[in-house]
């Protein structure tokens, strides 16, 4: 879990990667406004 970004932006570079970690949490973002 360390080293994992938690901020959107850094969610988001995670999830280009397909990231397991961040791929819950792009999921979210992604129902949420995005700025």
């Amino acid at each position: 879990k360390e080293g994992y970004p938690k901020n959107s932006e850094g969610c988001k570079i995670t999830c280009l990667f397909n990231d397991p970690y961040c791929k819950g949490l792009c999921i979210n973002l992604s129902t949420q406004a995005d700025y």
